[in-house]
């Protein structure tokens, strides 16, 4: 059985008040960053089948510059890494991208600018920007009042905190907090929140469909909630959909769709991807044949690659 993941802080946002003065932006953020996957897929020959959370990684190091824990604080190499991050998809750097923006550290202070990295940490799933964003509609920050836009972005956040909740306790259940392991109650939990639009939740369903978790394998629900993922931004959910459209075998096996999957990972940094598509070159899977090619897929995914 596949190792699960450790649980942290599962219940701890539900605490969350998102009606609150603006304050250091990672002291908010820090609940809605969304938890690792709590399984890990299943490995195929090759390089591993999904890559460490760089976009996370990426904004961790912003937020290191950004509160001078154990490096000089330095706003501006905050940002650079917080872009980055936002590159890559991730939600929680788009809100620290928003919130320097409108407390005018490192950059001149934006509330439009502001707005716009709310918008699109919102449109990935971060209740937090989504709180943020009704407070610019309230107070006419960067945007004309709106206290209708106020209202609806407001409980689209309380939405969106609930939902995570879901998450939470289905994770709880599924690593066996309180000693017993129900992956078919954290399946349904996930589920329920996947429907809801929680990226992290369809990545994890999706992995529970994958490996039998509380349910019968069906890999065609597992792609579909990969896909899902995928087009809700996740560059896992991008790589997973590719890694099973290219391993599954017979008339299900979609080298093309695997291809474009695996293009869409790698520019949003996943180097897994990159490593597979110099497998599809190397071996002639959907693409002519090219070695020039595969090495060069191969040199940027650097020393994650370990082509078969």
């Amino acid at each position: 059985m596949t190792a699960l993941r450790s649980l942290s802080g599962s219940f701890a946002f539900l605490s969350l008040s998102l009606i609150v003065p603006l304050t250091p932006v990672r002291a908010l953020a820090a609940p809605a960053r969304a938890h690792p996957p709590v399984v890990a897929a299943k490995k195929a020959p090759g390089p591993s089948t999904f890559s460490a959370d760089s976009a996370e990684k990426m904004t961790d190091l912003g937020a290191l510059y950004q509160t001078g824990r154990g490096v000089p604080l330095d706003y501006n190499r905050a940002f650079e890494w917080y872009e980055k991050a936002a590159a890559a998809g991730g939600a929680t750097a788009m809100l620290d991208l928003g919130a320097l923006y409108e407390q005018g550290h490192g950059v001149p202070q934006d509330y439009e600018k502001a707005h716009e990295w709310y918008e699109k940490a919102a449109d990935a799933g971060n209740a937090v920007a989504m709180s943020r964003l009704a407070t610019l509609y309230e107070n006419g920050r960067g945007v004309s009042v709106n206290r209708k836009k106020a209202a609806k972005w407001q409980k689209r956040s309380e939405q969106a905190v609930k939902t995570q909740g879901l998450v939470d306790i289905a994770t709880a259940y599924c690593n066996g907090q309180g000693g017993t392991h129900d992956y078919k109650k954290g399946l349904h939990l996930y589920e329920m929140a996947a429907e809801n639009g929680n990226i992290r939740a369809m990545f994890s369903t999706a992995e529970m469909y994958e490996l039998g978790l509380g349910t019968p394998v069906n890999k065609e629900k597992a792609l579909t909630w990969y896909k899902k993922a995928a087009e809700a931004g996740s560059p896992d959910g991008m790589f997973n959909a590719g890694r099973l459209y290219n391993d599954t075998s017979g008339d299900d096996q979609d080298y093309t769709r695997a291809l474009g999957l695996y293009e869409q990972a790698a520019r949003a940094g996943n180097s897994d991807a990159m490593c597979r598509i110099g497998q599809l070159y190397a071996y002639g899977q959907g693409v002519p044949e090219n070695k020039g090619q595969a090495q060069e897929w191969y040199k940027k995914a650097g020393d994650t690659c370990h082509p078969s």
